[in-house]
């Protein structure tokens, strides 16, 4: 293997984009994961209301 200023240049350019690739894959990863906690958090929310508002209607019943 020929070791001149170019292929080294190559090389290290090569290896940049295959980093960069990679860092960009990782970076989608984490951000559907934090896609998928809000989507959660948003359904628990939800849930929560849901049974908030029939305690309230329940207590409503009772008091009329």
């Amino acid at each position: 293997m020929e070791t001149t200023k170019e292929q080294i240049e190559k090389e290290a350019a090569k290896h940049k984009a295959e980093t960069f690739a990679k860092k960009a894959e990782v970076l989608k990863a984490e951000a559907t994961e934090k896609i998928d906690e809000a989507k959660l958090a948003a359904l628990d929310l939800a849930e929560k209301a849901a049974d908030k508002f029939e305690e309230i209607k329940e207590k409503v019943k009772k008091a009329l």
